[in-house]
């Protein structure tokens, strides 16, 4: 039987080796999780960019309950459909 003989440095050096490899997958994977999380805050900067415009250009409460108003007072909408949409809660 032949036995090789490993020296401390042949196993300092593959275990350096070893370590160096898996440094590189550990900062491969550190980029690829940075690139997904920008696409996320992208898509949350999108998403946060409408809703300031939706809350921008809502319609309060006073300004509907006045739209309903005038709506009735021209006979666009009847009283009953304003008082229906009055208390439907959904304003």
């Amino acid at each position: 039987m032949n036995k090789e003989t490993i020296s401390m440095l042949d196993v300092i050096e593959a275990i350096n080796e070893s370590s160096t490899k898996i440094q590189q997958q550990i900062d491969g994977l550190r980029q690829e999780i940075n690139e997904r999380f920008n696409v996320v805050y992208e898509r949350l900067d999108y998403h946060e960019t409408w809703l300031n415009r939706i809350e921008k250009n809502m319609a309060v409460k006073n300004q509907f309950n006045s739209l309903l108003n005038i709506l009735t007072k021209k006979e666009v909408i009847s009283s009953y459909e304003a008082n229906h949409i009055t208390e439907a809660r959904l304003i």
